[in-house]
């Protein structure tokens, strides 16, 4: 039989050769699946708290490019739907002075 079938094996024991000699090595190298950590409160609150700043973070992105819609929205005859999606936005800016004032400086990247 050829060299190239044989897989590496531990010392002392003899080459295995051939198909059977790749099930084997395979079904040694492959582990089982991790196991999952169980669900804690803990975690549970961490990965909430993660996923909402996420989802605030690409929410407060999202008016940049949204902005002159937002704007007919609000002061013209647009979509009122619209006005009301980044009303909590615009509280917010309200609220916090320096996130508002973040806020307009990268809608004006946007707007200039």
């Amino acid at each position: 039989m050829s060299a190239g079938n044989q897989l590496p094996t531990s010392p002392g024991q003899s080459p295995l050769v051939g198909p059977r000699a790749i099930n084997e090595h395979l079904a040694t190298r492959l582990a089982p699946p991790p196991i999952p950590k169980p669900r804690t409160w803990g975690r549970y609150f961490k990965q909430l708290t993660l996923r909402l700043a996420a989802y605030w973070l690409i929410y407060t992105l999202s008016i940049g490019p949204l902005f002159w819609i937002w704007f007919d929205a609000r002061y013209v005859d647009g979509p009122k739907w619209i006005s009301r999606a980044y009303l909590p936005l615009a509280i917010a800016c309200d609220l916090i002075p320096y996130f508002g004032t973040l806020v307009n400086w990268y809608i004006n990247l946007w707007i200039l």
